[in-house]
């Protein structure tokens, strides 16, 4: 089977999307597809990298003209699918590429399906600022569109589901998001060494990756040490402004940059993982299978401390490691953690999660593109 993708960056580049992009391109090539990757043009992207897949990083800036490189280039590949992969701001840097739709039937649909994967649908409606209600129905016109054209949609939540399906005519199908920390085997001795390095007085170590809500991380910490000083945080990644955790300084553990099996074995040298996703006053927000810093921690096994709302889906009630807490009450999910991590034993339910739905095997199962 023949597969383009089109995505705005891929890696080495940062993004979030682009390295989601990646981990499905390299199963669909281990699966032994012919891939190919459309994507913004920078001199540090590998055009054949190892995976097998062919990248084309052609697209100075993403407008209709330069998308006419794009259809050209699907149109003389001839794939059986192509694979959009939608985020707004990717497209256009205020959320509104009103060019997209018109611009994708330009590529000859006699014998290629098209597949677009809602990464983000559009934001939710609020009357005011004014310039905020008008982008929220400009996105909700450009669904409309994409939907009108797609063979496949598919998102990573309910909530997502049920947000497009209120303006596409193709149903939306979830399938959830895979971690771009993958598991790596890591011997006992590596995993110890971390430990040490992180907490070398023994102490329990609190993880997180990919921080959401930096004030309720902090907060919750501070009521951790409060009630139990024998805990570490240890935060996986760059963090721009350390000055917020000078109060707690002492008990904190940033790894800075660091490669993906790294911090997949920091990861696993921690006991808890706590990802303190954003949430309104009025539940709108919280933890979901959007997000592939969650799934990083089902894959690292640990058990996980989320936050409770309206973006809670149904999947993640599968994973009996995972406790989802009020974001508004740092007291109960302080108790929480240290509760979790003193008092209760797990038989891998975090890892048989992630192997079950969330590994890259499953997820190109789930998307069943034929």
């Amino acid at each position: 089977m023949k597969l383009v993708f089109i995505v705005d960056r891929y890696p080495p580049l940062t993004d979030g999307v682009g390295d989601y992009t990646y981990n499905l391109v390299n199963e669909y090539c281990r699966r032994g597809n012919k891939v190919s990757v459309i994507c913004f043009k920078d001199e540090k992207i590998e055009t054949a990298p190892e995976s097998g897949a062919t990248v084309f990083p052609i697209v100075a800036k993403w407008n209709s003209n330069e998308f006419k490189k794009v259809t050209k280039l699907v149109n003389d590949l001839k794939p059986d699918w192509v694979l959009l992969q939608y985020v707004p701001h990717s497209y256009q840097k205020k959320g509104m590429p009103v060019w997209l739709p018109s611009a994708l039937k330009h590529i000859d649909r006699k014998n290629t399906k098209l597949s677009i994967r809602i990464h983000e649908p559009f934001i939710r409606l609020q009357f005011w600022p004014s310039k905020i209600l008008f982008l929220g129905l400009v996105q909700r016109w450009i669904i409309k569109q994409l939907g009108a054209q797609a063979d496949k949609i598919v998102a990573s939540t309910d909530l997502y589901k049920k947000f497009v399906d209120a303006y596409s005519t193709t149903k939306t199908e979830v399938v959830p998001i895979g971690s771009n920390i993958l598991p790596v085997d890591t011997p006992a001795d590596s995993i110890q060494r971390t430990r040490l390095k992180v907490a070398p007085n023994g102490e329990k170590i609190i993880s997180t990756f990919g921080i959401r809500d930096h004030q309720l991380l902090i907060k919750v910490f501070e009521l951790v040490l409060q009630k139990n000083p024998d805990f570490k945080l240890l935060v996986c990644g760059v963090v721009k402004n350390k000055d917020i955790y000078r109060a707690i300084e002492k008990s904190v553990f940033i790894t800075g940059f660091v490669s993906s099996p790294e911090v997949y074995t920091y990861l696993t040298s921690s006991d808890i993982f706590f990802i303190p996703d954003e949430v309104t006053p009025n539940g709108m927000g919280g933890s979901s299978n959007k997000s592939t810093a969650i799934a990083a921690g089902f894959s690292a096994n640990l058990p996980v401390i989320g936050i409770k709302g309206d973006m809670n889906n149904e999947l993640l009630s599968r994973n009996k490691a995972l406790y989802l807490e009020d974001g508004n009450d740092a007291s109960s999910i302080a108790d929480r953690i240290i509760e979790v991590v003193l008092h209760r034993e797990y038989n891998n339910e975090s890892y048989k999660f992630w192997q079950e739905y969330l590994s890259w095997d499953k997820i190109v199962d789930a998307y069943n593109v034929k």
